[in-house]
């Protein structure tokens, strides 16, 4: 488990562990803790990852509007500042 919901931030990593858990009720929570990292708004890449994270969970709790929301802004980030053969894309 660890593995698979390890990553470069740990809201991320909480994430991605309640979204293994099932815990979908706390997805908008972590989201509002994203909103609120400093450290996200001055890494744009960051900011795309988490972005991605809340997309796949928003996915998996059947959130359809939520999810496609995150992930066309993650890849609108990752599109604007990672080269077009990046491992995110």
């Amino acid at each position: 488990m660890r593995d698979k919901t390890r990553s470069n931030h740990p809201l991320i990593s909480l994430v991605k562990l309640m979204e293994r858990m099932g815990q979908y009720k706390l997805i908008d929570v972590f989201a509002e803790l994203m909103a609120e990292d400093e450290a996200a708004e001055n890494n744009p890449l960051l900011l795309a990852s988490f972005h991605r994270a809340l997309g796949d969970a928003y996915h998996t709790a059947d959130a359809e509007e939520k999810a496609l929301h995150f992930m066309q802004s993650a890849l609108t980030l990752y599109l604007q500042f990672v080269p077009e053969n990046h491992s995110s894309l």
